[in-house]
């Protein structure tokens, strides 16, 4: 049978474990060898964002024969503006009351903060973990434009490409090692290479015979996620983690996106984290942040943060997240007329 992405619960699963090793790191004292669990869970976020989204991109040309750039487009805008508007407000909200005001929020919205940050500006702002929300958007914004430039000449040049990118980018951080840490940390094409692997996965996935899966071997990648995250001396973590994260985080796809799936990421809490993720992210930052400016431990942020994070994250899914998704998509008709795209060899099982 020819592979689908379809449903697949365990890849909710695994964002679930992304978004707690996020939350984990976030929660635990500086210099916490816990706090490089962070590199971990954001690069897991890189890499299945690259594969979901060029799965959902090649599977419309396969079934349409087209993609349809204007729905795709305001359906990504309906599932991640409207939370951040809303967290970013109240943030802001809460500084104007403290008389304070946080210039990272411009770049926040404008989904340039990663950048803000990588020159050095921002460090230490409740709303310094939108860098990575920035990054994905960019990728948003480009990727399916070139990706549907490139399938006009065919899979094979698509696979190609993505071959070279990966190869590139995965050198880039070495390659920018001697100048500012936070260049390599923030900087759009330091972080290229996670995304890209999955956009080459999934190349790689569409059309192929479906295989079984195997549970046993997504556990064994995730355990080394945790462990490659643990490993923070020499600037590896800065260097060369990333890199591995996301080929552990491709293998953990490979094997769970198959066949019956892995069924321990199937587990029930750790899909509805899986759910949540995205506004357990966004809040869970500025709420840890809050209070150890308020002078608060360790302690008093994992017992009293945790719950806040939790609460406000199942408020925005419902009272925010849920109803902009569950709006009809606008039409796009005319765009479709002026705009076909023909199923190319980018979906024969020739390319």
């Amino acid at each position: 049978m020819r592979w689908r992405l379809g449903s697949r619960p365990g890849l909710d699963g695994l964002r679930g474990v992304a978004v707690l090793l996020v939350v984990a790191s976030h929660v635990s004292p500086l210099g916490s060898i816990w706090r490089f669990l962070g590199y971990g869970g954001v690069t897991v976020f890189f890499t299945l964002s690259g594969f979901l989204i060029t799965s959902m991109l090649v599977e419309e040309r396969d079934s349409s024969g087209r993609v349809d750039l204007r729905r795709f487009y305001v359906r990504r805008t309906r599932r991640l503006v409207p939370a951040l508007v809303t967290m970013v407000a109240v943030v802001t909200v809460v500084l104007a009351a403290a008389g304070s005001w946080d210039w990272l929020t411009l770049a926040a919205l404008s989904y340039s903060a990663n950048w803000v940050l990588a020159l050095g500006h921002g460090v230490g702002s409740p709303m310094g973990h939108t860098w990575s929300l920035s990054i994905e958007e960019q990728f948003y914004v480009l990727w399916p434009v070139v990706l549907i430039g490139l399938s006009r000449s065919g899979r094979r040049t698509v696979r190609g490409v993505l071959v070279a990118l990966c190869l590139t980018t995965a050198l880039v951080p070495l390659a920018l090692a001697g100048g500012p840490e936070a260049r390599v940390y923030y900087g759009s094409d330091a972080r290229a290479f996670p995304i890209l692997a999955g956009c080459l996965l999934a190349v790689v996935l569409s059309g192929r015979t479906e295989t079984r899966s195997r549970p046993w071997a997504a556990a064994v990648a995730v355990a080394a996620i945790v462990a490659v995250c643990h490993v923070p001396a020499g600037g590896f973590e800065r260097l060369v983690a990333p890199q591995c994260v996301a080929m552990l985080t491709a293998a953990t796809i490979f094997w769970t996106a198959q066949g019956a799936g892995a069924p321990w990421l199937e587990l029930g809490w750790l899909r509805w984290f899986g759910h949540r993720s995205y506004g357990l992210y966004l809040w869970s930052y500025p709420v840890f942040v809050g209070l150890e400016h308020l002078g608060a431990g360790v302690w008093v942020v994992a017992l009293a943060g945790v719950p806040t994070a939790l609460l406000l994250t199942e408020l925005s899914w419902r009272l925010v997240e849920q109803p902009f998704r569950s709006r009809r998509p606008m039409r796009s008709d005319a765009l479709d007329r002026r705009q076909p795209v023909a199923a190319g060899a980018l979906l024969s099982p020739r390319g």
